[in-house]
């Protein structure tokens, strides 16, 4: 044991004290910077994994509001295409079955203009039909589609 305490590296008192010090205000300083990032981290954890994080029932309210509309939007916007596509189909079959008349020219440029509306999500106040006249192509616009991609490239 006494040569324990007694071995020749020992370090003079006043740079003991030195080294001691040191030493102590590093960890102080560590644990403080440890201390200022946990808060930082803490702060920005829900910035960076909200997803993560469970919702309040406020919020999970206010999200199933939000998607009962969006639902609704899309519901409405279907009903109306579904009107328009029964009002063209409609307006085909008579146009098919009775003579021409000015009266089924009007029915039918009203139906393509709804259906134009609907498709653009407006009103159809702004939209004007100048002609109509039938087309001779008899592929679908899929069809049509399909073919220009291929001779595209």
């Amino acid at each position: 044991m006494n040569g324990f305490f007694n071995f020749p590296n020992r370090l003079p008192t006043n740079e003991a004290w030195k080294l001691g010090g040191s030493v102590t205000a590093l960890g102080i300083l560590v644990v403080f910077v440890a201390l200022v990032l946990l808060i930082v981290l803490t702060f920005l954890y829900p910035k960076f994994f909200g997803w993560l994080l469970p919702k309040t029932a406020a919020k999970k309210l206010k999200m199933a509001d939000k998607r009962a509309a969006r639902k609704l939007v899309r519901a409405q916007a279907k009903a109306a295409k579904k009107a328009t596509i029964i009002a063209v189909t409609h307006s085909d079959q008579q146009a098919a079955s009775a003579a021409k008349s000015p009266a089924d020219d009007s029915a039918l440029i009203a139906a393509i203009t709804t259906a134009i509306a609907a498709s653009m999500g407006t009103s159809s106040n702004g939209i004007r039909i100048r002609s109509l006249r039938r087309s001779n192509v008899n592929t679908p616009a899929w069809g049509q589609e399909g073919r220009y991609e291929q001779f595209r490239y």
